[in-house]
């Protein structure tokens, strides 16, 4: 599995989560996700922990690189959450980040996606400190 698979299933984890907030990650490893091997799992894990850890810290800052959070869709803010989460608390390179969030919205999102993902991706990622 690629690391692209991994954050699409950090998405799809978070996605599900904003729709039934008792959805817990245990239910979506045993049932719902591609990903099969325990060390892939272990990694999967880890990132959708981290980002649970700091979710409200990922929302203010894609707020504040945002002029209409409220308008965005679901899909599109875990994606964002996803991408915000590399670029603020892990060491990959910014460029790395966004394109894999722009390629991931792109496979998921809508027309829009991709560049509603782009700008505020960029925005986080020139505003923001590691």
């Amino acid at each position: 599995m690629s690391r692209r698979t991994i954050r699409s299933e950090a998405m799809k984890f978070l996605y599900a989560k904003t729709l039934n907030d008792s959805f817990a990650f245990s239910d979506f490893l045993c049932n719902l996700t591609k990903i099969k091997k325990d060390l892939e799992k272990e990694e999967l894990g880890m990132l959708v922990d981290g980002i649970l850890k700091v979710e409200e810290k990922l929302e203010e800052c894609i707020k504040n690189c945002s002029k209409e959070y409220e308008k965005l869709n679901q899909l599109d803010k875990s994606i964002l959450k996803v991408g915000a989460f590399e670029l603020l608390y892990t060491n990959l390179p910014k460029s790395i980040v966004i394109n894999e969030a722009v390629e991931i919205a792109k496979e998921y999102g809508d027309d829009v996606s991709k560049a509603i993902v782009n700008a505020i991706l960029d925005c986080i990622g020139e505003k923001y400190e590691r």
